[in-house]
């Protein structure tokens, strides 16, 4: 990474692949800093935040209580999937205010890695999954994963829970070998997929003390060897010897030189592009294995190389991404107050956080809501469907136009926007704020053009520069610019 301080498309680039896209401020406040130092400064900590939706006593149940206290709660106990549905919403509040937006990129990055379904059969589980992402997801990697695989979540999601050594269920064994650590380019056998299963069995979630235990009855006991990891497992009453064992081989898995390139390159994928390059994914590789794989120390790694501000921008805004990198550039607000909880049949009543998440499942994006364990696709193709990028450009007019009155508030036009002169010079101050950069030339005559079949003169001034104004952000929001990253 260079010492040099960033351009102002520099930061814009950092800032779009790094973030839930730009606002005003953090473009601000990343134009002419150091990358390496800011970068370093959003991964050592985790800084207050400062949305009131978000700090101090937050509108969100599930964030002020324990899992326990949220199986239990009145609210959620005759209707779990609602504990689902507020993570969620939560989710996705946190990517449209959260003061750490790289920390939020992480979170979803791990959230797709080791997945678990929104209406998962322990949807109760949900909310406490995402917590444990949150808080571990500036450490390592096989920490993490050996977390989540013993998450009631997850154990009842790939049948963990009912996994013995009578009966073995290979569901997590498999995953864990395809997609959560080595993946097939190691070459595992069948035998290994077993004797995972075989580590995991009798391994369940007691609805009594609310703690993952292992059961010795149910438990296979004699030599495990997979990719490497050999134990004798020795007979033993203790549910924690059990566990632990569990752990050590998870540990191990998740150490292989083969999940460090599998991690890398999927990182990759989701910061920079589909077709890193053999010299980046090397270079994420050894940071991984000589940090036993410490999450931010390999994105730190991605954003150190070259690579990172020289790839040109080519992937495609994810719907969630897109629609709050639209949020963030247009300056919008939930329309609602929401600082207080309001309850009905057990659903946290806020209509516009109800709409919103509504969007995001039309355009096949709600947070969490994908039902294979391979999460949701990084490749640009999966979402660059001319029926997607319709709703794309819809979603963005609609929000610039202040068409969603009922869930956000009107776009932020400041005096430098409503300053112009001529619709070509709007143009240029829209395409300065949300790119940074000119439009290629023919974009730029083409919505000049636009705009200048639409100019109403009979409007009052301030009135007309308004509708001119919040015009040209959704035209130059359906220019491909805005559309990747």
């Amino acid at each position: 990474m260079s010492s040099e301080a960033l351009t102002t498309q520099e930061a814009v680039l950092a800032l779009g692949r790094l973030t839930y896209g730009p606002t005003v401020e953090t473009l601000k406040q990343l134009t002419g800093k150091n990358l390496s130092l800011w970068l370093s400064g959003e991964l050592s900590e985790v800084k207050p935040e400062q949305h009131p939706l978000l700090n101090g006593k937050t509108a969100f149940l599930t964030q002020r209580l324990n899992l326990q206290q949220t199986f239990q709660h009145p609210n959620f106990r005759r209707q779990t999937q609602n504990i689902s549905e507020e993570a969620a919403a939560f989710t996705t509040i946190k990517r449209f205010y959260s003061t750490n937006q790289v920390l939020e990129t992480l979170v979803e990055f791990m959230s797709d890695y080791v997945p678990v379904p929104l209406y998962s059969p322990a949807d109760w589980a949900r909310a406490d999954y995402d917590k444990v992402i949150r808080n571990n997801v500036l450490g390592t990697y096989p920490k993490l994963l050996a977390q989540l695989s013993l998450h009631p979540a997850m154990l009842y999601f790939l049948n963990g829970q009912t996994n013995t050594a009578v009966q073995p269920n290979e569901n997590f064994g498999r995953e864990l070998l395809e997609l959560f650590s080595i993946t097939p380019e190691a070459g595992y056998s069948e035998k290994d997929v077993l004797n995972v299963a075989r580590m995991m069995s009798g391994i369940s979630f007691s609805l009594i003390d609310f703690q993952t235990r292992a059961t010795p009855s149910e438990h296979f006991f004699g030599r495990i060897s997979v990719q490497g990891f050999t134990h004798a497992n020795a007979r033993t009453s203790d549910s924690k010897v059990i566990l632990g064992r569990a752990q050590q081989m998870i540990n191990h898995l998740a150490k292989q030189p083969a999940t460090a390139e599998a991690f890398s390159i999927r990182m990759a994928r989701r910061y920079l592009n589909d077709d890193p390059s053999p010299d980046l994914i090397q270079a994420m590789k050894s940071t991984y294995i000589k940090t036993s794989g410490s999450i931010p120390g390999v994105l730190t790694t991605l954003v150190a190389h070259p690579d990172f501000l020289a790839t040109p921008t080519v992937k495609v805004k994810r719907p969630a991404e897109h629609l709050a990198s639209t949020v963030r550039a247009l300056g919008l607000e939930i329309s609602e107050n929401l600082l207080e909880d309001k309850f009905e049949n057990g659903v946290l009543v806020i209509d516009a956080l109800k709409l919103v998440l509504a969007i995001l499942n039309q355009q096949g994006h709600l947070p969490f809501d994908w039902d294979t364990p391979d999460g949701f696709p990084e490749h640009a193709s999966a979402w660059s469907t001319f029926g997607g990028q319709i709703q794309r450009w819809n979603m963005s007019t609609k929000l610039s136009q202040h068409n969603l009155k009922n869930i956000f508030s009107e776009p932020d036009l400041d005096r430098e926007i409503l300053g112009y002169s001529t619709m070509d010079d709007l143009v240029t101050r829209v395409s300065r704020r949300l790119l940074s950069s000119p439009l290629r030339a023919f974009d730029q005559k083409e919505i000049v053009g636009l705009l200048t079949k639409n100019l109403n003169k009979q409007l009052p001034d301030q009135q007309l520069r308004e509708r001119m104004s919040r015009m040209a952000f959704a035209l130059v929001m359906a220019t491909e610019e805005w559309n990747l990253r």
